[in-house]
């Protein structure tokens, strides 16, 4: 019962954060309620509703009562019947709609005139009625929130007053607030931090500028549309270096839920810029939780919460929120304010360091520290014996309104056991419906028992307390249970980890029932039979027994596994006393090894009939473990159209169809990890996935989850220690090896990274030691001769070191312990390759993707053993697939198939994949030799302006390239650009002195030139290099036959006849060019009586052969004349060559040079 103003004045407090809440008491019953204070409160309703009911009727609203005059009025108090904001006369304002109210102040969204801009515009609720507190209040927000010019904060645009009305205009933020965002529950941890950095930033500029805000809390936090969360309602601010005089001595000034324990004792001097520190934290803990760190069903008793006991752990709450964010969180609660971070920046940076993976500085509270603030909390209870007590009880009986007190007390204790009781009452209900059980998810029960708990630390029940011991074994029972289903799933160094099974589910069963399942068959099942989960532990027995099957077919000599599997079979038909027959029958039905063909017939009529239709998805995929697995996948697709949120069935039909629809396997590991957010497990599983798609980015996200959610999953910490290293994040991962060595100091895998982590140093660092990284592995190897990672990475490094016959041992040895082990067959497959091994490399990739047909790598490494091997279109399959496989392929994979394609003759192609090379990234020679091969591509197609270009690239790239020089030159020489073709011929034989056929070609361009005698020597070097080149007789052969060599050209021009026959396009033109020389020889004796020879009669072949014959003989005038002829006459290779040689006649001439002289 309440008197007293500071009491009248607290139950207004606590009517008005109800209704803030959105749950306001009735009115009526609330006065009822506090008898002795009913006449302040009803003068105090009757205020408030006056007021609403005014602001109702602006807003064509309908009040909950009589209406009343309004108190932001018209002149003359007329009110408008209807139209938004009629009753709002502001100058330059125009309102367009309400969006919030408190306790004093009310929100609108209003347009303002002169700037034509939307804004939010704030008023006083009492409008000219306020009283000079609320105004001076209302005035001392505007302004502390106007001085502040922060993106993270809500901008105020102008302060002022109009007939007597106080308002202030601010910036609209298009969108909802962080309150508004929890209904739909909690967030990730991740976007949470990002939020609370953003927030802890903006409160940082305030008390830069000397401003506590006193009110954070998710409802005063907006976020608008680009996501940026904005601090805004400054209503309570005030200087931290100025003694507030609006806050009374004794005055609570905050939200109880959010705000600091030194808020809560009403001292407005002990509140400084760390109580907003510890409202960042209550928004923290919100935000990963889904509640504040306290809450209760009035405000007196949440203040009492907060002043007198610790938060409840988040991550017992939602076991998805990691250890460093706990403990952070739990930093910002402290209730010593010199225990909470420094500041906001403080806190900034400590959440940065998780966002960037480092290390936090905040270190969890200990037990003992605990203990020691309840002593500190509680000093009177730690010190006096139970004889000051007792006086101390006598004392209180004898105090006034020690009666009124303990019936208080007592209401208050009912309603406690009433919560605590639906709390239970909850988590039974989850535990009785299996489907619920079987999403995993068990924070939903876990968080009502601890509600319960926590109610019942406070209002002791014996009964309500005895249930919540059995729920919370129960509970306990049913984890236990599918961690041992989940460790039956697992594949552990090839095969199903069946022996862990076998043994926590014996445990668990042992834990919980206090006896061994297998001593008393009968009293076991009553016990089971009495639990509210008994259809879950029905299940468990199931999986029991078939791991027991597992173990019997692995050990089929050993007779107590099979007198462990009768004992489990007849205690779950003792559980189960009405089975359908169809369950009974598969129930009975020992399941198939995965390798087997031969089903039985029975199982399979089964599988496609209607009866499974009413079965469980437990039974449906005991069935699917008795069928081969080509079978599975239609029996759990049409189980998961009835059941398409069970956890298992998704699962399982995941990990059967990522060979063939790795598709439909993505979207239903997706949809078990959704189903059950917080099992390490099912992270895991998609992890894998992403990591055997090469999708690391994704990976790294599902390992780093699955660790949160499992620290002591030692593997799951090593692949992620891999995806860190693919990623080149090799901080991060040096971090993560050296925590886990640190916490598991005898751990091989431990070892192993730590290990890996120091070879990745050494190879960027030649002042370290690099056999020390080799001798760290075979410690590893020494702690544990058994783990396939220690061989691998030992292996990998000996490989990376180029010493491949030593690497062979201890890759074969990780094989041999996990032949799952893709990894380690691909790289013996590439070791064996560097040994000149190619079959066995081509074995051993192909067993890499037996394992994993969708390893884009391994078929690409396949393709380029087909390439080295010359079998190209073996390659170009390979390739191909692994074009199709690797999400982001490197120029690597398609200069290669280019290649490939060039040699098989799709020059089309070829020039695609090129292109497309060189559109990649690619290293500087690689780059080179791609734009080398694009250019004999197009070369080959006629291309040569593009050939030119490319030659051109690769040659800045890289001007040691003598094919780049070569081909060069014969781009530009059959582009008619004989000079450039010498100067590039002459770069390539620069660089191989021994190439003949550089030689060849730059005598050819200097014949084409009319330069026989430079031609002429250029050839005589390339024959000396190789005497019997054909095409370098035959150009010889034609510069003797211009120089009028007539029978040594007959000679040479025969002699590549016969080398060339029938092999090469020039064969046949050398033996004319021979009959030629022949026929000019004859001639020779007669050049006198030809002089002035006419053509007429003539053929061609005679005619060349007279216009070549007076051109060797200085019958210059004649031969030209000779040629018009020729060339009139039809083509012909001498006329080609004489027009050549008219072109170039009159500046010979003009340089004072007779043509005989030309070289």
């Amino acid at each position: 019962m309440t008197s007293d103003n500071t009491s009248v004045d607290q139950l207004i407090a606590d009517y008005l954060a109800a209704v803030e809440n959105g749950e306001p008491p009735d009115q009526d019953e609330f006065i009822a309620q506090h008898g002795d204070s009913s006449d302040a409160l009803r003068s105090f309703f009757d205020d408030y509703n006056r007021i609403h009911r005014a602001i109702d009727g602006a807003f064509g609203n309908t009040p909950a009562r009589q209406s009343a005059p309004t108190l932001i009025a018209m002149p003359n108090d007329a009110t408008s019947d209807s139209g938004t904001g009629a009753c709002i006369d502001l100058p330059d304002y125009e309102v367009l709609a309400e969006i919030a109210r408190g306790g004093m102040g009310v929100v609108y969204k209003a347009r303002q005139r002169s700037l034509d801009r939307i804004v939010a515009l704030k008023m006083i609720l009492s409008g000219r009625l306020a009283s000079e507190y609320v105004v001076d209040r209302f005035l001392v927000e505007a302004r502390a929130a106007a001085g502040l010019d922060h993106p993270g904060i809500v901008p105020v645009y102008e302060v002022g007053t109009h007939d007597g009305n106080h308002f202030y205009s601010m910036a609209f933020i298009n969108g909802p607030s962080l309150a508004a965002l929890l209904r739909d529950g909690p967030f990730n941890q991740t976007d949470a931090v990002a939020h609370v950095v953003a927030i802890a930033n903006a409160v940082q500029f305030a008390h830069d500028r000397g401003i506590i805000h006193r009110d954070l809390k998710p409802g005063n936090i907006l976020v608008d549309a680009d996501g940026t969360p904005k601090v805004t309602d400054f209503g309570l601010a005030r200087r931290h270096d100025e003694t507030d005089g609006l806050t009374q001595t004794g005055q609570i000034i905050g939200t109880p839920a959010y705000m600091a324990p030194e808020q809560a004792t009403a001292d407005s001097a002990d509140v400084t810029t760390t109580s907003d520190v510890y409202s960042l934290g209550a928004i923290l803990y919100c935000l990963i939780t889904g509640r504040p760190p306290f809450q209760a069903s009035t405000a007196v008793d949440t203040l009492r919460l907060v002043l007198d006991f610790e938060p409840t752990p988040p991550r017992q709450l939602n076991p998805l929120v990691g250890c460093d964010i706990e403990t952070i969180c739990l930093r910002c609660l402290q209730k010593d304010p010199a225990r909470r971070f420094a500041s906001a920046r403080e806190l900034a940076e400590e959440l940065k360091r998780w966002q960037n993976h480092q290390p936090i500085q905040s270190r969890p509270v200990s037990r003992f520290e605990r203990l020691q603030r309840w002593c500190r909390r509680n000093p009177t209870t730690a010190a006096l014996s139970s004889l000051l007590l007792l006086v101390l009880v006598t004392l209180a009986v004898l105090t006034p309104g020690y009666i009124e007190r303990r019936v208080s007390l007592r209401y208050q204790s009912e309603q406690i056991a009433s919560q605590a009781n639906s709390s239970l009452g909850r988590a039974a209900d989850f535990l009785r419906e299996a489907h619920r059980v079987r999403s995993g998810d068990f924070s939903a029960p876990t968080a009502e028992l601890v509600q319960a708990e926590s109610l019942l630390s406070v209002a002791p029940n014996a009964e309500l307390t005895d249930q919540l011991e059995s729920l919370n074994r129960d509970l306990a029972l049913v984890r236990r249970l599918e961690g041992a289903r989940i460790a039956r799933s697992t594949s552990l160094a090839g095969t199903l980890n069946v022996d862990q099974a076998a043994n926590e589910y014996l445990s668990a069963l042992t834990d919980w029932l206090g006896e061994s399942p297998l001593d008393n068959a009968e009293r076991a099942a009553d016990s089971i039979k009495q639990s509210v989960a008994t259809e879950r532990i029905l299940a468990g027995l199931d999986d029991w027994s078939l791991t027991l099957t597992y173990l019997t077919q692995q050990n089929p000599d050993d007779a107590s596994l099979q007198n462990q599997y009768d004992a489990i079979q007849q205690l779950a038909e003792s559980v189960d006393d009405s089975p359908t027959e169809l369950e009974s029958f598969i129930r009975s039905t020992p399941p198939l090894l995965a390798e087997s063909t031969t089903p039985d017939p029975r199982l399979q009529k089964l599988a496609a009939s209607d009866d499974l239709a009413i079965v469980s998805p437990d039974i449906t995929i005991r069935l699917g473990e008795r069928l081969p697995p080509t079978e599975r996948g239609p029996l759990y697709r049409e189980a998961l159209k009835r059941a398409p949120d069970d956890f298992w069935l998704n699962f399982e039909f995941a990990r059967i169809s990522e060979v063939d629809a790795p598709e439909d396997a993505l979207s239903h590991y997706i949809v078990a990890q959704s189903l059950r957010p917080e099992s390490a497990f099912a992270a895991g599983s998609l992890g894998m996935f992403y990591f055997r798609a090469r999708d690391l980015e994704r990976a790294r996200d599902a390992f780093e989850r699955a660790v949160t959610l499992d620290p002591k999953n030692l593997r799951a910490r090593h692949r992620l220690f891999r995806t860190l290293g693919l990623l080149e994040h090799h901080a991060a991962a040096a971090e993560l090896a050296d925590r886990t060595l640190n916490e598991y100091p005898d751990s091989a895998i431990a070892m192993t990274m730590v290990a890996q982590a120091f070879n990745y140093k050494a190879s960027v660092d030649d002042t370290l030691d690099r056999n020390k990284g080799e001798e760290m592995l075979r410690e590893a190897i020494r702690a544990d001769p058994q783990l396939d990672l220690s061989h691998y990475a030992l292996g990998g490094l000996l490989y990376i070191q180029k010493r491949y016959e030593a690497a062979k041992a201890p890759l074969e040895k990780a094989i041999e312990l996990n032949p799952t082990l893709a990894g380690a067959e691909l790289m013996l497959a590439r070791n064996l390759a560097r040994l000149s091994k190619n079959d066995a490399a081509i074995r051993h990739a192909e067993a890499a993707l037996a394992v994993n047909p969708r390893d884009g790598e391994a078929w690409q490494f396949i393709g380029t053993c087909h390439d080295t091997a010359g079998e190209f279109r073996k390659a170009i399959q390979a390739y191909l697939m692994a074009a199709e496989l690797i999400d982001k392929p490197d120029g690597y994979l398609h200069y290669n198939l280019g290649n490939a394609l060039r040699e098989t003759g799709d020059q089309v192609q070829a020039t695609r994949h090129f292109r497309h090379a060189l559109e990649l990234e690619l290293p500087a020679p690689h780059r080179a030799d791609a734009h080398v091969n694009l250019a004999v591509v197009l070369k080959r197609q006629n291309n040569y302006t593009e050939a030119i270009q490319h030659y051109k690239k690769a040659i800045e790239i890289r001007p040691d390239i003598p094919d780049a020089w070569y081909n060069l030159g014969i781009c530009y020489r059959a582009w008619g650009m004989f000079e450039e073709s010498v100067d590039a011929f002459d770069k390539a034989i620069a660089q191989l002195p021994d190439d003949y056929q550089a030689m060849s070609n730059e005598g050819d361009a200097w014949m084409k030139m009319g330069y026989y005698k430079r031609g002429l020597t250029d050839l005589e070097r390339a024959l000396e290099k190789k005497p019997d080149y054909a095409l370098g007789l035959f150009r010889k052969g034609q510069v003797l036959l211009y120089l009028g060599r007539f029978d040594e050209s007959q000679k040479i021009l025969r002699r590549s006849h016969e080398l060339g026959q029938n092999s090469h396009s020039w064969s046949m033109p050398a033996l004319q060019f021979a009959e030629q020389a022949e026929a000019l020889a004859l001639l020779a004796d007669k050049k006198d009586s030809i002089r002035n020879v006419e053509f007429d009669g003539l053929n061609v072949d005679d005619m060349a052969n007279r216009v070549l014959f007076a051109w060797r003989h200085g019958m210059v005038d004649a031969a030209f004349a000779y040629a018009e002829k020729l060339e009139a006459a039809g083509p012909s290779v001498v006329a080609v060559h004489f027009r050549v040689v008219r072109s170039v006649r009159c500046g010979v001439q003009l340089a004072g040079t007779s043509l005989d002289s030309r070289d």
